[in-house]
């Protein structure tokens, strides 16, 4: 088979960035004023409202620029919107940033430099992560293993680039999913790169700020949508993911822990005997499998949160 290679990209050609938001007007100008101040200027710039009911709109208003449009959708969620927003886009590259974030001025230049080689698919970037105890941590790319098949990553948000047509021939993001859409999509990405003959790139530094902002304690809706997101990747990449015992077990776990906290303790059983058989000398999984298999002992660690969210 003869794979044609896409062209390098020229000096000065546009990129496009999307940032979905929804109700979150008090901190959406930093993420946006990080992206207009790149020293990249030719910029391909959609921010999507996904139905937002706070201020969001007359915040945007005021930050008119030129190089930004504004898409509306009703509230679908993230996927929803950041898909919407490629659909907008029409550079050759695409950049997704989250509306807490914020991106460091050399963001764009940095991590488009390595699309200067035509055979390069993807770029991912190193991150600072902010936590809502004030502590900041940084994470550089590094191989995710072989359900990834040995590429770098991260693929969160704002820490990758890809040519528009290749995120486009994948589907875009699974809209289906509340958690978990950054590595279903690396795991649906990644392959199709691969198989264009083309690379991944990683580049060792850290060029954007994320904020973790997640609520104290539990939320059931939460881990209602959590629990149905790990079982939707579970199915769709079963095989994928098994090549790495280790992911293969933390998903099975994480998706038991959430079926334990909702008080499912036979769906939870069932996920924690997977993680236990995938890696059996975790002893975590094994403790969490007896919880769940001694009802009273599972009422006591998670029983008693699920009833005070019925």
């Amino acid at each position: 088979m003869t794979i044609t290679l896409p062209a390098a990209l020229t000096p000065g050609q546009p990129i496009s960035v999307v940032i979905p938001t929804f109700d979150r007007g008090s901190v959406l100008p930093r993420a946006v004023r990080s992206v207009l101040a790149q020293t990249i200027t030719r910029l391909d710039f959609v921010v999507v409202d996904d139905g937002s009911t706070d201020d969001t709109a007359k915040v945007l208003a005021e930050m008119a620029d030129p190089r930004m449009r504004i898409v509306r959708q009703e509230h679908l969620g993230v996927c929803r919107a950041r898909n919407l927003g490629a659909r907008h886009a029409s550079a050759p590259l695409l950049a997704f940033l989250d509306s807490d974030d914020e991106a460091s001025a050399f963001w764009l230049e940095r991590l488009s430099a390595p699309f200067a080689d035509p055979a390069v698919g993807i770029a991912c970037c190193g991150f600072t992560l902010h936590t809502a105890g004030g502590t900041e941590e940084r994470r550089d790319p590094a191989p995710l293993g072989p359900a990834f098949d040995g590429q770098p990553g991260p693929y969160l948000a704002g820490t990758f680039m890809v040519r528009r047509d290749l995120f486009a021939e994948v589907g875009g993001y699974d809209e289906e999913l509340t958690y978990s859409e950054n590595t279903e999509l690396a795991l649906r990405l990644i392959p199709a790169c691969l198989a264009r003959g083309l690379a991944i790139r990683a580049v060792p530094e850290p060029l954007v700020d994320l904020h973790s902002n997640r609520p104290p304690g539990f939320d059931r809706r939460a881990l209602e949508l959590g629990l149905a997101s790990s079982e939707r990747v579970l199915a769709r990449h079963d095989a994928r993911l098994a090549r790495d015992r280790r992911v293969y077990a933390l998903f099975h776990a994480t998706a038991g822990v959430r079926a334990a906290r909702l008080g499912e303790l036979a769906c939870a059983r069932t996920h924690f005997l997977t993680a236990v058989r995938a890696q059996p000398a975790n002893w975590r999984h094994a403790a969490r499998l007896l919880l769940a298999s001694c009802p009273p002992l599972g009422a006591l660690v998670w029983g008693r949160v699920a009833a005070d969210e019925r």
